[in-house]
C-alpha cells in the first residue's frame, strides 16, 4: 500500500480484515499534519477492521465515535488501529518514486532505490499519486480546476473580543460572493482546550490563479504543491485582506482578517481527475489517487471508504497470487462508474466558478 493517509490506511485495514498481510509505505511521519473537518459514521473502525463485531470480540485500539472530527483525529485513529494490527507493517518517511510489475509480482521503488515487492501494489497516495502513472500512463496527472481554497484555523483567543462574543460564529457559515465561497465553523474540541477552540475557515477563491502559476504551485495545468504561508508575498496578503473586507460580512471577515494578520492561511489549489481505469494488472489505485472530485462535492472521504470496502470484498471473493489481477478487476468493476460520476458532478460546479485570472 503506497500512501498512509486516510484512503491508504482504510484500505490497509480492510485488506488485513480479509486476511492479507499489508505493508504501508508513507512518505511523511506518523503525524503528517492537519486538514479540515470530516463527518464519520459511528462504527467506522469496526466496519473497516471487523473487530468487536461479535459479543466478546476484541475492541479496536482507537475510539472514533460518529460525528464531526478533524482530519488529524481521524488519521490518528486509523494509524493507531493499523499499528495494532499484526498483519499491517507501517513504514514512515518512505518516499515512493515509481511502481511497476511483471507477470508474477508487483513492486514499489523508493527515491533511494529500495524495492518493496508484493502480490499487488495499491496506490492510496493522493491526488499527486505516483502509482497512478503505472495504472493510467496515458493520463497520470490530475488537472487544476481553476481555483484555490485558503484554509485557516485561528484560535478563538486570537480574535477581537467583539468577534469572540458574536453568537453567529457558533452557527457556522456557508456564504457566497461574486468571486468566492466561504465555509466556517468551530472545530471539534479534540485537543483538550474547550475554552479556546479553533475556528475553521475555508475560502474558495478564483482570483489568484496567476499567482499560483507564478509561484510554481500550478505548472502546465497540474497542481504540484500547496501554498504555504511563507510563500505568500505581502502584496497577496494585502489583496486577500481587501477581498475579505469587501466580500464577507462580520464576523467571518474578522476571522479571515485575524488569520491573514497572523500569516496563518494555507492555499490548496483544487485538482480534479476523472478516471477511465482503476486497475492495471497487479496495480490498483484508491481514494484521491483514483478519483479527485472538488471538495465542494463533500464526497471525497466517503468515496474512499467505499473504495476500501470494495477492494476488500473483491479480494475476499477469492485471491490467488497467480491471478491477482482478477480480484483487482472485480474492484474496478464495482467502483469505476461511481467514481467517474462523483467527479463529473463536481466538474459542473468548477466550470461555472473558475475564471481566467
Amino acid at each position: 500500500m503506497v500512501g498512509g493517509s486516510l484512503a491508504g490506511l482504510m484500505s490497509a485495514l480492510t485488506l488485513a480484515r480479509s486476511g492479507m498481510a499489508v505493508t504501508v509505505l508513507e512518505r511523511h511521519g506518523p503525524k503528517p499534519g492537519n486538514g479540515g473537518v470530516l463527518m464519520t459514521n459511528d462504527g467506522l473502525l469496526e466496519k473497516l477492521t471487523g473487530w468487536n463485531s461479535t459479543p466478546g470480540g476484541a475492541p479496536t485500539p482507537a475510539h472514533l465515535p460518529g460525528g464531526f472530527h478533524s482530519w488529524g483525529a481521524i488519521h490518528d485513529a486509523l494509524r493507531d488501529t493499523a499499528a495494532a494490527d499484526e498483519r499491517i507493517t507501517l513504514h514512515h518517511h518512505t518516499r515512493i518514486a515509481s511502481a511497476d510489475q511483471d507477470t508474477r509480482r508487483a513492486w514499489a521503488t523508493t527515491d533511494e532505490g529500495k524495492r518493496f515487492e508484493a502480490d499487488v501494489v495499491i496506490g492510496g497516495d493522493g491526488h499527486r499519486s505516483v502509482v497512478r502513472a503505472a495504472v493510467a500512463p496515458h493520463r497520470p496527472h490530475a488537472a487544476f480546476a481553476g481555483y484555490v481554497i485558503w484554509i485557516g484555523f485561528p484560535r478563538e483567543s486570537s480574535l477581537p473580543p467583539r468577534v469572540r462574543k458574536d453568537r453567529r460564529i457558533g452557527q457556522g457559515a456557508f456564504l457566497h460572493s461574486d468571486n468566492g465561497i466561504l465555509f466556517g465553523n468551530y472545530m471539534p474540541d479534540e485537543d483538550g482546550r474547550p475554552n479556546d477552540l479553533q475556528v475553521g475557515v475555508g475560502w474558495y477563491d478564483n482570483t489568484h490563479n496567476a499567482f499560483l502559476r507564478q509561484n510554481g504551485n500550478v505548472r502546465d495545468g497540474v497542481v504540484h504543491h500547496s501554498v504555504t504561508p511563507d510563500q505568500v508575498p505581502d502584496r497577496v496578503w494585502d489583496e486577500l485582506a481587501r477581498l475579505a473586507r469587501k466580500d464577507w460580512p462580520a464576523p467571518w471577515a474578522d476571522v479571515l482578517l485575524a488569520a491573514i494578520e497572523q500569516r496563518a492561511l494555507t492555499g490548496i489549489p483544487i485538482a480534479e481527475y476523472v478516471p477511465d481505469r482503476l486497475v492495471n494488472g497487479r496495480i490498483a489505485i484508491v481514494g484521491n489517487a483514483a478519483h479527485v472530485p472538488t471538495p465542494m462535492t463533500g464526497s471525497g472521504f466517503s468515496e474512499s471508504v467505499s473504495d476500501a470496502e470494495a477492494l476488500a470484498e473483491a479480494v475476499a471473493e477469492g485471491f490467488v497470487p497467480d491471478h491477482a489481477a482478477t480480484a483487482l478487476e472485480r474492484y474496478e468493476l464495482a467502483r469505476l462508474r461511481r467514481a467517474r460520476s462523483v467527479v463529473e458532478s463536481g466538474k459542473s460546479f468548477s466550470s461555472s466558478f473558475r475564471i481566467d485570472r
